[in-house]
């Protein structure tokens, strides 16, 4: 006799057929409704230049009262964004100057103040060498605030005019 071993079907559990032929149906109800449309984001305003200061610490070498500085703030376009000019006064070894506030020449945009420079220029009558180095604030409209503090000594005559911080 021959044992003969009956062919055994798996039978696929009988939830499946119901579950895809749900899904058959709610396919086009899928397809037909319309995407939500996308949100837009309120543009965020751009900080821009309200004002600007700078204090100076005089080192080892004084500024005459007669010597002319200039400071000039420029952004990374190489615009001049904030400026002073004048004698501004006499400032000894180891004195600070008053907090000197520069002319706003342009709202540039708070992007654009990082690759500038802080230029500082000194024209004395006769001979002056000043050693200093500063602290230069700038203050946005969105009230964030950049601060260059060269900690560095900076000396400047009548034979080295003028010194570049990059902000």
């Amino acid at each position: 006799m021959s044992r003969h071993t009956p062919r055994h079907t798996p039978r696929r559990p009988a939830f499946r057929k119901p579950a895809l032929a749900v899904a058959a149906a709610a396919l086009p109800l899928l397809l037909a409704a319309p995407a939500p449309a996308p949100v837009a984001a309120a543009p965020k305003a751009v900080s821009t230049l309200q004002s600007a200061s700078i204090r100076f610490h005089t080192e080892d070498e004084d500024k005459d009262g007669d010597t002319r500085v200039t400071i000039t703030v420029r952004d990374r376009n190489h615009a001049v964004v904030a400026e002073q000019s004048g004698d501004l006064g006499q400032w000894d070894e180891g004195e600070d100057s008053p907090e000197i506030g520069l002319v706003v020449r342009a709202a540039s945009p708070l992007p654009d103040l990082s690759g500038g420079t802080v230029h500082i220029r000194i024209d004395p009558v006769g001979h002056d060498t000043w050693s200093f180095t500063f602290r230069a604030t700038m203050n946005y409209s969105g009230g964030e605030g950049v601060i260059v503090n060269r900690t560095q000594r900076i000396t400047l005559s009548q034979d080295n005019r003028d010194a570049d911080t990059v902000i």
